[in-house]
């Protein structure tokens, strides 16, 4: 097995193709461990040595070295060949130690995909491994240990863990015949609430630049032909440099630093935003395959990449983003002004934002008059003492209008507001079909989407249009009775 694949390898699993399938008959357990027990165990039935912990649960967990690296380090095919260089974590990027400025920097070089640090999860994970020491070392052992291998001798993996103290693990095994310790086989979650990442700390990385738009008739569009959207396995071949990389997440495992605190991206440079490549077409989907390992000039096949902790469901959403008001934005705050002169609403602040980058190849935050992010307007108000806010599409600003709700939601006590509002931000940019209702009734306390009141009046049976004066006053109307049924409902 090539050794890129080593975070796919988990004892009890089967596998077929690109697929790994679990134990079916193992137990799961959460704990927390309290204690490490001094002496790794052999266990007799598989002759392999395991590490013991004590735990909160009263039971013991015994687990591979194999397995414990597997969940700590081996999240991705880089990091898998890093451990095992002898220049380790040196081999894929610098981290700058300035109190005032700390930065983990690839270099221009690099080969380090930037799906690797798009989540929350891996920028933590990342930042744990660069500037903990403790990590640092135990990542190092890898290495250290296995190059003090005799050739002629049996390699049983080893390394030095770094203390996983009052961490939190979901462990899937079974239990010895006394049920007092607990024989791991994987590792699914990984909590640790110590590790806190220094302060300001941000990540460079080539690829990662501002993007910048151009126009239409300037735009260049990349053709490729079809691709096989699951290639088969082939273990004989390397893959050919320059060719699609075919990726695929283990969905299961998650490795949580909660404490890590905000980690940013540098972003120096400018680059085109580019457009989603275009398929050439053809008659026939011709079967491709995927390989393991360094990509060349000789190979013939896509590069496979297997990961761990990179969920595309948890990707950090963007920063909100202020913007220059436009007119929609000044109807939008005589509307909540009325709304604040009514009794019992209090408004805590109105602000004209940008929607955020897509990070699909999604146009239609894009297709804006005036070549700028479409821009959103939102305001937090309260009612009797209940808060909501509302977001208000600035759609008058696309160059094709369409109809979209104004949303107005309410969060639940134990959430984020301000992360909540990021991902519904940069699910709107990524979705190009409005709103993702489904994900923002599941993460908020109540929402409501609510209609804009009709441009034109009927009057002696004639049909007109409406003045600013009158729309203000039938918005307003519309979202103060949507503010009080959302404000009551969250009570």
């Amino acid at each position: 097995m090539p050794v890129e694949l080593a975070n796919m390898l988990v004892s009890g699993s089967t596998y077929k193709n690109k697929e790994r399938f679990a134990e079916p008959t193992l137990e799961t357990i959460n704990v927390t461990v309290t204690d490490e027990l001094p002496r790794q165990i052999r266990r007799k039935s598989d002759d392999t040595l395991y590490r013991r912990y004590e735990t909160d649960r009263g039971v013991t967990i015994a687990v591979t070295n194999f397995e414990l690296a597997r969940a700590l380090f081996f999240h991705n095919q880089y990091l898998i060949r890093a451990a095992f260089s002898s220049k380790g974590l040196k081999e894929l990027a610098f981290f700058n130690e300035d109190l005032n400025e700390p930065k983990i920097i690839f270099p221009d070089s690099t080969r380090y995909p930037v799906s690797n640090i798009r989540t929350r999860a891996s920028k933590s994970h990342l930042a744990w491994l660069y500037t903990d020491q403790l990590a640092a070392k135990s990542f190092f052992s890898i290495f250290e240990v296995v190059n003090r291998i005799d050739s002629n001798g049996v390699y049983e993996f080893s390394f030095a863990p770094p203390p996983v103290l009052d961490w939190n693990f979901e462990v899937a095994g079974v239990y010895s015949e006394d049920r007092k310790s607990f024989w791991v086989s994987e590792i699914l979650t990984v909590n640790n609430n110590s590790f806190f990442a220094p302060e300001g700390l941000m990540i460079k990385h080539p690829k990662m630049k501002h993007l910048v738009q151009v126009p239409r008739k300037e735009r260049k569009y990349l053709k490729l032909p079809p691709s096989d959207p699951d290639p088969s396995l082939d273990l004989e071949e390397l893959p050919m440099l320059g060719r699609r990389i075919h990726r695929k997440d283990d969905k299961k495992f998650s490795f949580n630093l909660t404490s890590a605190g905000h980690i940013g991206i540098d972003k120096d440079d400018e680059q085109e935003w580019p457009d989603k490549p275009q398929n050439i077409p053809s008659a026939q989907q011709a079967a491709e395959q995927t390989s393991v390992g360094v990509a060349t000039q000789h190979g013939s096949n896509q590069e496979f990449d297997y990961g761990l902790n990179r969920n595309k469901d948890e990707i950090e959403a963007s920063d909100l983003i202020d913007a220059e008001p436009t007119e929609k934005f000044r109807l939008f705050k005589r509307t909540i002004e009325i709304i604040e002169s009514r009794e019992y609403f209090v408004v805590h602040g109105v602000r004209c934002g940008s929607f955020p980058p897509p990070k699909t190849g999604s146009r239609m935050v894009l297709n804006t008059i005036d070549g700028n992010f479409l821009r959103y307007h939102m305001a937090n108000i309260s009612y009797r003492d209940i808060g909501a806010i509302v977001i208000e599409v600035d759609v008058d600003s696309m160059i094709r209008p369409i109809n979209v709700s104004t949303l107005i939601v309410a969060f639940l006590s134990d959430s984020n507001p301000e992360e909540i509002l990021k991902r519904i931000l940069q699910d709107y940019s990524d979705r190009a079909k409005g709103w993702n209702h489904e994900w923002i009734k599941k993460n908020t306390a109540v929402c409501k989407f609510c209609r804009h009141p009709k441009t034109t009046k009927k009057e002696n049976n004639i049909e007109r249009s409406i003045t600013a004066d009158e729309y203000i006053e039938a918005w307003a109307d519309i979202l103060s009775g949507k503010l009080i049924g959302v404000c009551e409902s969250h009570k």
